[in-house]
């Protein structure tokens, strides 16, 4: 070989081990600095690499761990089956963890155990075959979806348990109510004119705060019903649907002059009851809150996903950005009742409509400038 050739040879050589001394470096410096666990083992199931993050979680020194069989590390009954499933995968290569990510359980040196997640991969050097597995301590991580948990189902009791007090409630006080009604009727029809102005003042008062009183009960109840009073989603005809609501609002909608116009509805999946009121409130909502001139008030659909957004829109008198979320809210209202009746539950109650069919509902709105609600329902998986 000529001397040239052989100092050529010589630093491909040099380049070479120095590559790849640099490779390793690189290497060991990720495995020393990753947040994770990394844990090698040889075919026997004996440890030959513990990186720092691994002694954090398991709270053995890397010298405690290495050349020890990391079976150490689980508790029972992993810490018996071990090595019986390691050997098995060498014997027939049927994985159970190898290749996989999967949740399981660690032990740290103090006896402790803690929820991990774990992913193993297999390695050769020459002939001989090393697995390596990820670990991440999961325990923060756990108790947050505990503690969420809980408060879902809290919150879940809480709002059973807000449903069937305003039931009962607004039922309980119905009876009483009427009797107060009756006496104030009596009253009115007997002795008003009869008494002075002061006397048919205070009467006017205490009918209309009785009458205020009777709407108000009826609409918590109402409110209270969406929950405990709701039928089985069913495939509906959203447009027939939204005819039966306008045919309740006839009245209204001759004395305002209101046109509602929509474009062929789709089929969905929803309680037929509950829609026919959502669509009632919202296209009432627009009625009430109509500018100087007759509303005119869309209705149509499309669809995104595996749902349908739907949307009724009002040339009305709009709102400010920063009601956007206070209208969905029970019993607040925008305006004083002299200038928009009501109690302030109609939307309430749409928000809540929508939420049980798993859907939400919004508004996009500029004052003067009127208002588009809309809100998701789930397709029924047929065509319109």
């Amino acid at each position: 070989m000529e001397i040239a050739d052989r100092n050529r040879l010589e630093k491909e050589l040099q380049q070479r081990v120095q590559e790849s001394a640099e490779t390793e470096e690189r290497m060991r410096s990720v495995v020393n600095h990753i947040i994770d666990g990394i844990i090698s083992i040889d075919e026997q199931g004996t440890v030959t690499t513990f990186n720092p993050a691994a002694e954090n979680i398991f709270g053995y020194a890397a010298t405690e761990i290495v050349g020890q069989n990391v079976k150490l590390l689980m508790p029972e009954p992993f810490h018996s089956e071990h090595n019986g499933h390691l050997a098995n995968y060498i014997r027939t290569g049927e994985a159970k963890i190898i290749g996989f990510g999967r949740e399981v359980l660690g032990r740290r040196k103090d006896g402790s155990t803690f929820p991990m997640d774990l992913a193993v991969s297999e390695f050769h050097l020459g002939k001989r075959r090393y697995f390596t597995g990820i670990v991440r301590d999961i325990t923060e991580r756990k108790r947050a979806e505990a503690e969420l948990r809980q408060s879902a189902e809290e919150l879940s009791r809480s709002n059973l348990d807000l449903e069937q007090f305003a039931y009962v409630a607004s039922h309980d006080l119905q009876e009483p109510l009427r009797a107060v009604a009756g006496c104030v009727q009596v009253l009115k029809k007997r002795y008003q004119g009869q008494l002075d102005s002061r006397a048919d003042e205070l009467i006017t008062h205490a009918v209309d705060g009785v009458s205020r009183m009777q709407t108000l009960i009826d609409d918590l109840l109402a409110y209270s019903r969406v929950g405990t009073r709701g039928k089985a989603f069913e495939t509906c005809a959203s447009t027939a649907i939204l005819g039966q609501a306008l045919a309740n609002l006839e009245t209204a909608i001759k004395e305002t002059r209101t046109v509602v116009t929509h474009d062929q509805l789709p089929l969905v999946s929803a309680d037929a009851g509950q829609l026919k009121q959502l669509f009632q409130n919202l296209i009432s909502n627009a009625i009430k809150f109509h500018s100087e001139y007759p509303p005119r008030i869309p209705v149509g659909a499309r669809r995104d996903g595996a749902q349908w957004v739907f949307w009724v829109r009002d040339n009305g008198i709009g709102m400010q950005p920063e009601y956007f979320e206070r209208i969905f809210v029970i019993f607040q209202r925008l305006h004083t009742r002299t200038e928009y009746p009501g109690t302030g539950i109609g939307l309430a109650i749409c928000k809540k409509i929508v939420e049980r069919h798993g859907g939400r509902i919004w508004v996009e709105s500029a004052p003067g400038q009127g208002s588009t609600l809309s809100f998701t329902l789930p397709e029924s998986g047929a065509s319109p």
